[in-house]
């Protein structure tokens, strides 16, 4: 993973895709990407995104209520 990206993990597939329409409807970047397995087991898809835009995504995906883990570098 690229250092200067995060990585964000949901429990559904379905989640992720809610996350990526708000986010992008919201003018963050972000990219699905397949989630490594040493980090989640549970859903294939995970979103990665700037750091630099991490606190303001985080707080959208808090607000919207997509339950999630995040990962750095």
């Amino acid at each position: 993973m690229n250092p200067d990206k995060i990585l964000i993990i949901f429990e559904s597939t379905r989640a992720v895709v809610v996350a990526e329409q708000q986010c992008k409807k919201h003018g963050f970047d972000c990219l699905a990407v397949p989630t490594p397995k040493k980090q989640s087991a549970q859903c294939g898809i995970a979103l990665e995104i700037p750091i630099s835009q991490k606190n303001e995504v985080l707080e959208l995906l808090t607000k919207i209520g997509k339950p999630f883990k995040f990962f750095e570098g």
